[in-house]
């Protein structure tokens, strides 16, 4: 029987006579309770509610004859579910989306024939603990858009599980064998849920906008096609997952200052290639002699002109990094030195790079000891300070310090006149020096994950100012969008998670050479349509926007479709 979308407010009494009958639609109505009739159908196994303005159920458990396998009643405003539910043990499909329950009744892992639960946009703080530690035989699981916070599943037949726009920080699939889609986007992982290596046939895993911040156990799944773990906290990806044979690898709205914007935009099989590439290889064994140009970071160096008899072989293997290159180059990443040499370096070394070690200060007076310097690496340490002579160095071209403690960049103090590069990402940087905006050669500047504002940038209010081509301001405090304008040689920009909520068309029209522009994870509710008149504009990341003036339609067809709509709404 069909009595769909006729605005009824109940149900006849005289239905408790259709003994025969097996199906009820009574979706779009104006249904708020139902008959006690319902529970007298001997054969009803099909009842469509959807729709309505249901606040509760009948005890249709107590149907004595053939019960129900389908019971639809999403849309409703039920607060609670009948105890007796559990005794449908022949219900196939429950679905109760779109309510407003708060709790589920025990007893629902008795349901033993239940394949479907729909259970979205509901409430929940947690599910009854029989329904996911001795489940009925789930295929397919919704529990999006609820409260959950943590959750331990063992439901060895469940193939999909929909969890998207909760409030999850622990997740836990070891008793999921059988999964093939993960939807989890929307919650607050800091972690991958656990088992994940172990689910063999997992196809389908989207995590986006979490706070993960290592995917390596993600290599081990063998069976992957489609990653989505886009608008996280990842600073690298495993080249391991090079490896997956993946359709489709989103890794957009990432810290990822490592991996070109082509490559981070491009196709996945550009990516798939690029991780592969990154792939390393057990290093040949050592040869049985060196030149003694190593160094010890409590002596000063030694040079061909200045030797000692090489160590023993097994002495000699940990000290190949230190080798400095013709003179020019020092290479000491990774040995966990806690100082540099404070006197002994050649005068033609103009490369220090001394990244992941726990290095607290770098020695006094840099400029006068290796006054050719030009680049210097000490990413990955602990400072807390750069000495402020380091300015000096008049051919100083990339200064790379970021993961460390830095609390201000003293040494920009004047305009540096060689400087090309700047990475300080990660620290605690409260404000920037107004004189590295000014920098004439200055192209690159990384300052992504440090507490700055819009007004703490202290960016000139116009003049000549730096040539930049790449800025990364993202994971700040901004609030607003800088004065972009300054720079129109840009064509990579990344503000995202900045709490940004407007665009302003002065700032970003002048920006004619722009490729890349990252806005994810603010609060943007509206895209200018002067966007599509940037000419080269062609790698535009917005998720995680609640961006109402596009269609989220439009938006998951990624930025071509979202620029061809702006487009068509250019005035003229």
């Amino acid at each position: 029987m069909d009595v769909s979308q006729n605005e009824l407010i109940s149900l006849p009494e005289e239905l408790g006579t259709l003994e025969d009958l097996q199906q009820l639609d009574a979706t779009n109505n104006r249904l708020r309770v139902l008959p006690p009739v319902l529970a007298e159908l001997p054969a009803l196994k099909k009842l469509m509610l959807a729709h309505n303005q249901l606040t509760q159920l009948p005890e249709l458990g107590a149907f004595n004859l053939p019960p129900l396998v389908q019971l639809v009643a999403s849309h409703n405003a039920l607060t609670a579910v009948p105890p007796s539910f559990a005794g449908l043990i022949y219900l196939v499909e429950l679905d109760l989306s779109h309510n407003r329950l708060g709790t589920l009744p025990s007893g629902l892992g008795g349901m033993r024939a239940l394949k479907t639960l729909m259970l979205a946009k509901n409430e929940l703080i947690e599910l009854p603990a029989d329904l996911v530690q001795s489940p009925p035989p789930l295929v397919s699981l919704d529990a999006s858009e609820n409260r959950l916070r943590r959750l331990r599943l063992s439901v060895p037949s469940l193939r999909t599980l929909l969890l998207a726009n909760n409030r999850l920080e622990s997740l836990e699939l070891q008793g999921c064998a059988g999964l093939q889609e993960l939807s989890a986007p929307f919650n607050i992982f800091g972690v991958l849920p656990s088992g994940m290596p172990y689910l063999a046939q997992l196809a389908t895993v989207d995590l986006s906008s979490n706070k993960l911040t290592e995917v390596e156990q993600l290599s081990a799944c063998a069976s992957l096609t489609r990653l989505d773990l886009s608008c996280n906290e990842l600073r690298e990806v495993p080249p391991l997952l090079g490896n997956l044979s993946l359709n489709k690898l989103a890794l957009s709205g990432n810290p990822l200052r490592t991996m070109p914007s082509a490559v981070l935009n491009g196709p996945t099989p550009k990516l798939l290639a690029h991780l592969r590439g990154k792939i390393l290889q057990p290093p040949p064994a050592p040869p049985p002699s060196r030149p003694t140009h190593s160094v010890s970071a409590s002596a000063p160096f030694q040079t061909e002109t200045n030797s000692r008899p090489a160590p023993p072989a097994s002495a000699l293997d940990g000290l190949y990094s230190h080798v400095i290159k013709d003179g020019t180059e020092l290479k000491v990443d990774g040995l966990k030195l806690t100082a540099l040499p404070s006197d002994g370096y050649p005068e033609t070394l103009h490369t220090i790079l001394a990244a992941s070690n726990q290095l607290r200060a770098l020695p006094d007076g840099l400029s006068g000891l290796i006054p050719g310097l030009r680049c210097l690496d000490v990413s990955k340490n602990a400072l807390s300070l750069l000495p402020f002579d380091l300015g000096s160095c008049p051919e100083l071209q990339a200064v790379r310090v970021a993961h460390n403690q830095l609390r201000d960049l003293g040494f920009v103090g004047v305009v540096l006149s060689s400087l090309t590069e700047l990475n300080a990402d990660r620290n605690v940087l409260g404000e920037v020096p107004a004189a590295l905006w000014l920098c004439p050669r200055l192209r690159t500047v990384s300052l992504c994950a440090n507490k700055l504002t819009a007004a703490s940038l202290h960016m000139p209010g116009g003049g000549a100012a730096a040539p930049l081509e790449y800025l990364d301001l993202g994971e700040n405090r901004l609030g607003a969008l800088p004065p972009l304008a300054l720079f129109p040689r840009l064509r990579e920009v990344h503000v995202q998670q900045n709490g940004i909520r407007e665009l302003p068309v002065e700032h970003l029209m002048p920006l004619q050479k722009l490729q890349t522009l990252d806005i994810s994870c603010n609060d943007v509710t509206m895209l200018p349509a002067e966007l599509a008149l940037l000419p080269v504009l062609q790698n535009l990341t917005i998720v995680g926007n609640a961006i109402r003036s596009i269609p989220q339609n439009v938006q998951q067809r990624g930025a071509t479709a979202v620029l061809d709509l702006l487009k068509k709404r250019l005035p003229g």
